[in-house]
């Protein structure tokens, strides 16, 4: 902060960065990005536990019992992959999002459209990721586990958790003013066009964890 009031204009009489609230707020706002995350988690416990959803609970069957050389080098590769495609997949992010538009005649409705870079980045990486690790998988894996899926009952279950979550969001939002963050990870009620945008670009998350 003092280095920010030496460097910049704007303020006529700057308060000592010893006598602000900032840091407080973000202590606070922090508490709620956790107490946000555990409302999710707890939500979902809560449905499980219901009739409803009774289909998802199953206890995991695991497809190997013992960690041989195989399962040691999936858990490294797995570990490890996120990080080392990080930064080349974010550097080539640009060329591989919009390429497509481009060969169709349609850049400039996109560069409209999907005017958040790092979100365009972020987005061409979980899904690169999640396709190297998805053809690894076939070398890694040991074997197929016992696993029967209900589509139906996960995604109204994560839908519920998730719109709670929401929910207190929207109402802290309205009763104090506030959101859910930490420095520049936060969580903030939609608008119209970010509602948009949200909803075109969202596919990349699950395709990322295929």
């Amino acid at each position: 902060m003092d280095w920010f009031q030496r460097t910049l204009a704007g303020a006529t009489s700057p308060k000592p960065p010893g006598d602000q609230i900032w840091f407080g707020k973000e202590i606070g706002t922090l508490i709620g990005f956790i107490g946000c995350v555990v409302l999710i988690l707890g939500t979902f416990q809560l449905l499980v536990s219901t009739r409803l959803f009774a289909t998802l609970r199953q206890a995991p069957e695991p497809a190997q019992t013992g960690r041989g050389p195989r399962w040691w080098l999936a858990l490294v590769v797995t570990t490890a992959l996120p990080a080392i495609t990080f930064y080349p997949l974010m550097k080539i992010a640009p060329l591989v999002f919009f390429a497509p538009f481009a060969l169709t005649g349609s850049l400039p409705f996109a560069l409209s459209t999907f005017s958040e870079q790092i979100t365009d980045q972020l987005a061409v990486w979980a899904v690169g990721t999640g396709l190297i690790g998805w053809l690894l998988s076939f070398l890694l894996r040991g074997g197929k586990p016992a696993f029967a899926p209900h589509w139906s009952g996960a995604l109204g279950a994560a839908f519920i958790s998730v719109g709670a979550a929401y929910l207190a969001l929207v109402i802290v939002d309205l009763a104090f003013k506030v959101d859910f963050r930490f420095w520049v990870l936060g969580l903030k009620p939609f608008d119209a066009r970010h509602f948009a945008y949200s909803s075109s670009i969202c596919p990349s998350s699950p395709s990322s964890s295929c």
